[in-house]
């Protein structure tokens, strides 16, 4: 029941995210634009596009629920 629950969190918090933000560029501002990313710190700048930055929330989410359903 725990990870039934944990799941449907996870998949309510994907719909926020994409009812905020969108999360629907075609590509990545880190592929587009790699000089200005070049650090591990400007990964996590503020400057960034946050639609990119959701779609990347998005895809570590699902990679999180899919190993919650594979210890079941």
């Amino acid at each position: 029941m725990k990870d039934f629950l944990e799941i449907q969190f996870w998949r309510v918090a994907i719909w926020i995210l994409k009812k905020g933000y969108g999360a629907n560029c075609r590509t990545s501002d880190l592929d587009d634009f790699p000089e200005e990313y070049k650090s591990p710190k400007d990964v996590f700048s503020k400057n960034r596009c946050g639609s990119c930055r959701a779609k990347e929330t998005i895809n570590w989410i699902e990679d999180h629920i899919k190993l919650i359903e594979m210890f079941k």
